[in-house]
């Protein structure tokens, strides 16, 4: 005789039988549960991990699986379809693939095919994000003064250093050699604030002021103390051809791994906080480094803009870039201490410089995105960035500054100036860098010199301006012993060093002569 055991059965999410006897069986279709009445004639659920159910509410604690994951729910769940912001996944999945996996959860590890890297989804009680799973050495990078830090190569010895893959230098704006804080009206081409950050104003007059921490931006982005910031100092129309920009120029060695021009090339991500007392959609553009004096088919420009959608609020912003597969060695100089690529930041540029065609790469001299929001337009308006990074792959990883000492010495291989910490190029009644000083000489006209150096040797042979200690005086050496200012000249010039020399012009028995310095190896 075959026998059945009957159970009670609902179809009612969240329902479950009440007043039973202790024994009896239940089954609730809705939340694909079963259970038993227990000693105190109260509904115990047997089964504790069940697949999702639309149908099913669902309590901070549960566990379900759910498409072949084991989840927790983490916030109190209505019936619907699963909802991935209520749930923590259990253990992380893997993915691999060149973009990042969609609806991450805490634990989930992906390898970007592209960028070689290994990254997990993180959250740190704020936000979430990828970062770098695995620290490891870089590869070997290049040696010699073709790397950012001298004679060590990109990042020193190890190459791009997965633990801060920014190919950008002092993207946290901490580092103003230049100017030391000041701000700065443009009026004409390569005025440097902060280091490496070079801004352009074709037309006559001062269109904008730029400075580290300008005065009219009081707020400051999320974790960075430094900030570029720019004010508009006049409603200006741009004229067809004015230029009226910021960018940042990366050494072709730094970016050869990137392999653009080739048709491996692969796609970069770059990131910044943004804010701006107007809102709209703003300028942004990446060239090839040979743009700027090849032309013609060897200009490789890709425009695009950002939204700020708020004003006076700072805003992450994140673009990727697929790689420009188009094969053009001469666009893309990919080895060398030369230009490699360059990220542009329009203000105002005009028409001539404006281009209609976005989001995609092409043979183009303008280097504006047309119908950006023109900052130089609205007198007073302001601009400001920080934390700008631009990483192989198509993930933007969080923004890791390298040390003070570190920084300073990867925008020296650049700029470096004599002068002591904190004090601007030019200041008067400064004591001597460099120094010269002999006695019991005929009472003739005498010249002498000495031999300066550099603290990081440089990118490559420098520009030299040499500086009065008491006027400050650009291109003049104070002649000590006689209390002038004399005609400074140069020698030798190294990538480490240089030699200096100087001509009494009064007669006397001890020549003394004392000098500040610059040595500028931009590009």
């Amino acid at each position: 005789m075959t026998g059945r055991v009957q159970s009670l059965r609902s179809s009612v999410s969240g329902n479950r039988p009440t007043g039973k006897q202790p024994g009896e069986l239940y089954v609730n279709f809705a939340d694909l549960q079963m259970g038993v009445v227990n000693a105190t004639n109260a509904a115990q659920d047997l089964i504790g991990i069940t697949f999702y159910s639309n149908a099913a509410n669902y309590a901070i604690g549960q566990f379900v699986i759910q498409a072949g994951q084991l989840y927790r729910c983490v916030a109190a769940n209505a019936p619907g379809a699963f909802n991935p912001a209520n749930w923590a996944q259990i253990g992380g999945s893997v993915g691999v693939g060149d973009t990042a996996p969609s609806n991450p959860q805490p634990g989930t590890l992906w390898w970007d095919s592209v960028g070689g890297n290994l990254y997990v989804w993180f959250n740190d009680g704020n936000s979430s994000q990828w970062v770098v799973a695995v620290n490891v050495v870089g590869p070997q990078g290049p040696a010699g003064a073709a790397g950012p830090q001298g004679a060590t190569g990109p990042q020193g010895a190890t190459g791009v250093s997965p633990n801060n893959p920014n190919r950008i230098d002092n993207g946290d704006m901490w580092v103003d050699q230049h100017n030391v804080g000041a701000s700065v009206a443009v009026t004409t081409a390569g005025q440097w604030c902060p280091d490496r950050f070079a801004s352009y104003n074709s037309v006559a007059t001062s269109r904008f002021t730029i400075g580290q921490n300008l005065a009219a931006i009081t707020t400051k982005a999320p974790g960075f103390p430094y900030f570029l910031g720019v004010q508009s100092t006049s409603a200006y129309t741009s004229v067809a051809g004015a230029v009226l920009q910021m960018q940042h120029d990366i050494e072709a060695d730094f970016i050869g791994d990137l392999g653009q021009g080739t048709a491996s090339a692969q796609p970069f991500t770059v990131s910044f906080w943004a804010r701006s007392s107007l809102t709209g959609n703003f300028s942004f553009t990446i060239m090839s480094g040979a743009a700027t004096t090849s032309g013609g088919a060897n200009y490789r420009v890709y425009a695009t803009t950002y939204s700020l959608p708020t004003a006076n609020t700072w805003t992450k912003i994140t673009i990727t870039i697929p790689g420009d597969v188009a094969v053009n060695a001469l666009a893309w100089p990919n080895a060398g201490n030369n230009i490699g690529m360059i990220v542009v930041f329009d203000f105002g540029s005009g028409s001539t410089n404006q281009t209609p065609t976005l989001n995609a790469w092409q043979t183009t001299a303008a280097f504006a995105a047309a119908g950006a929001v023109h900052v130089t337009a609205t007198n007073g308006a302001n601009w400001a960035i920080t934390g700008l990074k631009l990483e192989a792959g198509s993930v933007a990883t969080p923004f890791v500054p390298d040390d003070l000492a570190r920084k300073l010495a990867r925008c020296q291989r650049y700029f470096e100036t004599g002068y002591p910490a904190g004090v601007v190029p030019g200041t008067t009644n400064i004591s001597p860098n460099s120094y010269l000083m002999t006695t019991g000489l005929a009472t003739t006209i005498n010249w002498g010199g000495s031999t300066a150096f550099f603290k990081v040797t440089k990118r490559a042979t420098p520009t030299i301006v040499t500086y009065s200690t008491a006027t400050g005086a650009s291109g003049m050496i104070r002649d000590i012993a006689n209390g002038v200012d004399v005609t400074g000249g140069t020698r030798d010039t190294l990538t480490n060093n240089f030699n200096w020399l100087a001509t009494q012009t009064i007669a006397s028995s001890q020549v003394q002569f004392g000098l500040q310095w610059t040595a500028s190896a931009e590009i």
